[in-house]
C-alpha cells in the first residue's frame, strides 16, 4: 500500500521520486531524509497502536 500524506489543503501527497529532484544530490538527500523520517514516524505509530491497542 503506497504511503499517502494529506497536504494542508487536503490533497493526497504520494511519496514519489520525480526525475527533476532525484537527479540532483540535494534531491537524493532530501528523499533519503523524507524516507528515513517517514519510516520512523510509521514505526512510532505502529508501536503506539500495539501499546494502547
Amino acid at each position: 500500500m503506497p504511503t499517502t500524506l494529506k497536504g494542508e489543503n487536503g490533497d493526497d501527497l504520494e511519496a514519489t521520486s520525480s526525475p527533476s529532484t532525484s537527479s540532483t544530490a540535494e534531491g537524493k538527500e532530501a528523499a533519503k531524509q523524507f524516507t528515513s523520517n517517514g519510516g520512523k514516524l510509521l514505526l512510532s505509530v505502529k508501536h503506539e497502536e500495539e501499546k494502547y491497542g
